[in-house]
């Protein structure tokens, strides 16, 4: 039995027992393995649900600049006090590498994230653009934190890096690109 037939087995048994992998119910698990068809891809977030987006260690709101009342090219993702234009939606699943890869589209500003340009100190920022189906840096793997089930830390399909807040302090302030597996670099979903 090769480790994917043995992976899909043990999800369908985990379904029909009723376990849910954080699932409300076994239905759900069910429809998930249906609407799926590779279930060694597995994926963190619902894609019909709006979230928002909070960074575990400083509590800022993953936001847009301009709070979501501005929708121009480019412009930087901050973390910040203000909870205006934290809205999210994970878009367009893609499997790669046996990861679901996921656009981040903001629902005020109808645009996704990607990394951008260099900001101080050589850090990359993340900027939102339109959203493109076939640029590989708008898509991030959502992975689960092993500090805690209810956080996640996004990494860039392009870089393999993780987005987190530019200091470790509760300030409105860009978010930049970084090594994986810090604790800034993960974030609490809220499904509204």
């Amino acid at each position: 039995m090769t480790p994917v037939s043995l992976l899909r087995r043990l999800t369908c048994l985990i379904a029909a027992a009723g376990l849910s992998l954080g699932l409300a119910s076994s239905a759900q698990a069910t429809t998930m393995l249906k609407a799926d068809p590779n279930p060694a891809v597995w994926s963190w977030v619902d894609e019909n649900r709006t979230y928002k987006i909070d960074n575990v260690v400083t509590g800022g709101h993953l936001v847009p600049e301009g709070w979501g009342l501005n929708s121009t090219e480019g412009l930087p993702i901050y973390s910040a006090v203000s909870d205006a234009g934290n809205g999210w939606k994970f878009q367009q699943r893609r499997h790669s590498d046996g990861w679901a890869y996921h656009q981040i589209k903001n629902i005020h500003t109808n645009r996704c994230i990607k990394p951008g340009p260099l900001g101080g100190l050589n850090r990359t920022l993340v900027i939102q653009v339109a959203c493109n189906t076939s640029d590989s840096s708008q898509y991030w793997r959502v992975e689960r934190s092993p500090y805690n089930r209810d956080e996640v830390q996004f990494v860039n399909h392009s870089s393999g890096e993780a987005f987190r807040p530019w200091t470790d302090v509760n300030v409105d302030q860009w978010v930049f690109l970084t090594n994986p597996g810090v604790r800034a670099t993960y974030w609490a979903l809220d499904a509204v």
